[in-house]
């Protein structure tokens, strides 16, 4: 695969669009590109072992922008994490501390 494989871990959830992502303890959220595997896992801390590819978002994009306003035919590619193996490290997902003011 370009880039070469990887692994993550976090917590698989599931956006308002319907997109699963792994949520780590630290960092960014990262989308999956998963071929249906991963809804067993909604809720589980895992680990990820794939790639990262483009995707093309337009569709995402023109629900973000209010119905396409970035213009007709423009594609925005994103990252999406290409789920090529799931390890389950914990059935549910830990407790997110919450930060002090």
């Amino acid at each position: 695969m370009p880039g070469g494989e990887r692994s993550m871990k976090g917590c698989i959830a599931k956006d308002a669009n319907g997109d699963y992502l792994l949520v780590p303890q630290r960092g960014k959220k990262v989308r999956l590109s998963t071929s249906g595997e991963i809804a067993a896992h909604l809720g589980q801390q895992v680990r990820l072992s794939g790639a990262f590819v483009d995707a093309d978002d337009a569709d995402a994009d023109s629900a973000r922008s209010g119905g396409g306003s970035s213009g007709p035919g423009k594609h925005h590619p994103v990252r999406e994490f290409r789920v090529l193996k799931v390890d389950v490290i914990s059935a549910t997902c830990p407790a997110v501390p919450t930060k002090k003011k």
